[in-house]
């Protein structure tokens, strides 16, 4: 019984094009390595399990934020810019005579009122930014709780769905293939 040393060469190379691809899929779900694995071993079967995968934690966390699209720094920086813009034209508006002036001084007095509201409005700013964190630490707690949830009811339905025998029976059918192809290979 020989084996046709091009047969193993495509099987090898139809490994590898599958196992990229099982790759290239996992990645998006944190699993790059684990999706090149499957696809290389198990071809079509490793690369439909690679699919049904969920992301894992760290890709679900990367996700969140890129949705947010929000760098702290940023934020913070559009944040002050935007308080700046309006201190100085709730100043202009509340003292327009300062502002029509070519004086050093009331320019100066100018300066001082946008710094005094500025200071009022970053005060206001991070009295509801406080707030919010405390809304949003709510939110996360009743997250995290629903996630757990939601983490049990997906363990169960595994169970559920991939028990043993079903897996054994993957296995036997991959094997079975991988055997009837072989033996094609070598004209039985």
């Amino acid at each position: 019984m020989e084996v046709d040393g091009g047969f193993l060469v495509l099987v090898f190379v139809s490994g590898i094009v599958t196992g990229i691809i099982g790759a290239f899929i996992g990645e998006g779900k944190g699993r790059g390595q684990l999706g090149f694995w499957l696809g290389f071993f198990f071809s079509l079967i490793g690369i439909i399990i690679v699919a049904v995968l969920e992301p894992t934690e760290e890709e679900r966390k990367r996700r969140l934020l890129h949705e947010q699209n929000l760098s702290p720094s940023q934020h913070q920086g559009s944040i002050e810019e935007k308080l700046h813009r309006e201190a100085v034209a709730q100043a202009i508006n509340e003292h327009p005579e300062l502002a029509a002036s070519q004086e050093t001084e009331s320019l100066r007095k100018l300066g001082t009122i946008i710094s005094e509201i500025e200071r009022d409005k970053k005060l206001v700013a991070e009295i509801n930014a406080a707030k919010l964190t405390q809304g949003r630490e709510e939110q996360e707690k009743q997250q995290v709780a629903l996630k757990m949830q939601d983490e049990q009811m997906s363990k169960f339905k595994r169970l559920i769905q991939f028990d043993p025998i079903t897996s054994i029976i993957v296995i036997v059918l991959s094997l079975c293939l991988i055997v009837v192809l072989l033996l094609a290979s070598i004209g039985l």
